[in-house]
C-alpha cells in the first residue's frame, strides 16, 4: 500500500494513458502536476485520504472515466469536460463537495430484442399484462417504442415509471449492487426489519390481485429481487412481466394458458423445481418464489448461494435454525432491530416458518 503525496514528478510520463492509484493511503491535494498527463483516458484516485478542492484543469483532460470518490475532497465539483457525463465521473462520499451535474432520474427500461427467439412473444405476453392490470404496486408503464440500434438490429421497448431507490437486489446485496441509484436515506442504505415487512407485504398484495382480482388469473413467472422496485417512500413495485402467463378464465390455475411467452420460465433459485420438469405454470409457482424472496430478504442469502449443494437449500438451512437458533441465520443487519423488540422475533420466526413452507410446497 502506497503513502504520501502524489508526487509531482508523475508528470514526465506524459505518454500515460491509465492511472490507477485506487485504495491507497495517498494525503494531500490532487498535484497540478497531473495536468500534463494528455494522453490520460482513465483516472482512479479513489479511496484515499486526498484533501482540497477538485482541480479546474481536470476537465480539460481528454478522460474517459475519472473515480476520485471516498476522499476528503471539498468545494464545487466541476461541470466541464469529462464532469458533463455523470456515467463517467464518480465523486461520491466526499461529504464536503457540491454543485456538479445531477444524475438524470432514467425510467426503467425493458428492451426486447427481436433477434432473440421468442422476445415476441415476450413483448406481446407483457403488453397483454400490463393492459389488464391497475394496481398501486405494480409498476406502471409509461410508453412503449419499436425502433432499430446502432447495428440496424429492429427492438421494442417498454418504459416504465422511474423507481428513484432502485431494485430491492441492491438494497440486499449492497457489495455487490453496480447501480448507482438516488436514495431518500441519506442515512443508511440497508433496510430495517419493518421496512422489509413492508415490501414483503407490497408484494403479497400485488400477488393476490394478480391472482384473485383480475379475472383470468395472472402469474408473474419471475418473482424476484431485481423486479421489485421501490419508489421513495420504499414502497415495493412488482414489474416484469416478459415471462407472465394469462390463464384462461373457468380453468384450474395449474392447467393450460392463453398467453404463452418464452420456454424458459423464470430464474433458477426462484422457480419451482416442478417447472424444470414439464409442469403448467400455475398461481402456486408464484407462492414457492415468494417463499424464496422473503427468505432472501431476511437471511441476507441468495438461493443459488455456494452453500447450498445437495442436501442443503435455502429452505432447508431456515427450517433447520426455527425457531432455537434463528440468530445465527437472520441477515446480520437486523440483529439490533430483533434484540431491541421482542414481538419482531417471533414475527420473523413465524414469517420465516411460513414462507419456508411456501417454498417446499409441490405442485401437482
Amino acid at each position: 500500500m502506497l503513502s504520501g503525496e502524489i508526487p509531482n514528478s508523475i508528470s514526465s510520463c506524459v505518454a500515460l494513458e491509465y492511472l490507477y492509484l485506487a485504495k491507497n493511503k495517498f494525503h494531500g491535494a490532487i498535484p497540478d502536476a497531473l495536468r500534463s498527463l494528455k494522453g490520460l483516458v482513465e483516472l482512479d484516485l479513489s479511496y484515499n485520504n486526498l484533501s482540497g478542492p477538485i482541480p479546474q484543469f481536470l476537465e480539460s483532460l481528454q478522460l474517459q472515466l475519472l473515480n476520485i470518490s471516498h476522499n476528503n475532497l471539498e468545494g464545487k465539483v466541476p461541470i466541464g469536460g469529462v464532469f458533463s457525463n455523470v456515467t463517467n465521473v464518480l465523486v461520491d462520499n466526499n461529504s464536503r463537495t457540491c454543485g456538479g451535474i445531477p444524475e438524470l432520474k432514467l425510467p426503467r427500461c425493458t428492451i426486447f430484442n427481436l433477434e432473440y427467439r421468442g422476445a415476441s412473444k415476450s413483448f406481446i405476453a407483457e403488453c397483454e399484462v400490463l393492459r389488464s392490470i391497475r394496481r398501486r404496486n405494480l409498476l406502471k408503464v409509461i410508453t412503449a417504442c419499436s425502433s432499430v440500434d446502432h447495428q440496424g438490429k429492429e427492438f421494442k421497448a417498454l418504459v416504465y415509471e422511474y423507481m428513484v431507490n432502485g431494485s430491492l437486489e441492491n438494497w440486499l446485496h449492497l457489495s455487490q449492487a453496480i447501480d448507482k441509484v438516488e436514495s431518500t436515506c441519506k442515512t443508511s442504505r440497508t433496510l430495517n426489519f419493518r421496512q422489509r415487512l413492508d415490501i414483503a407485504v407490497d408484494v403479497a398484495l400485488s400477488l393476490d390481485y394478480l391472482h384473485h382480482q383480475c379475472g383470468a388469473p395472472i402469474v408473474h413467472c419471475d418473482l424476484k429481487p431485481s423486479n421489485i422496485l421501490l419508489d421513495d417512500d420504499l414502497v415495493a413495485n412488482v414489474g416484469d412481466f416478459g415471462l407472465a402467463k394469462i390463464l384462461l378464465e373457468g380453468i384450474n390455475s395449474s392447467h393450460a394458458n392463453q398467453y404463452s411467452s418464452v420456454g424458459v420460465r423464470g430464474t433458477i433459485g426462484y422457480t419451482p423445481p416442478e417447472y424444470g420438469v414439464g409442469n403448467e405454470v400455475s398461481t402456486i409457482g408464484d407462492v414457492y418464489s415468494f417463499g424464496i424472496l422473503f427468505l432472501e430478504m431476511f437471511t441476507g442469502m441468495r438461493p443459488t448461494n455456494d452453500m447450498f449443494k445437495v442436501g442443503l437449500s435455502l429452505q432447508s438451512f431456515v427450517k433447520n435454525a426455527i425457531p432455537e437458533e434463528i440468530d445465527t441465520i437472520v441477515d446480520h443487519t437486523l440483529i439490533e432491530d430483533i434484540d431491541r423488540e421482542r414481538h419482531q422475533q417471533e414475527c420473523d420466526v413465524g414469517g420465516l416458518n411460513f414462507c419456508a413452507c411456501c417454498s417446499t410446497f409441490l405442485l401437482s
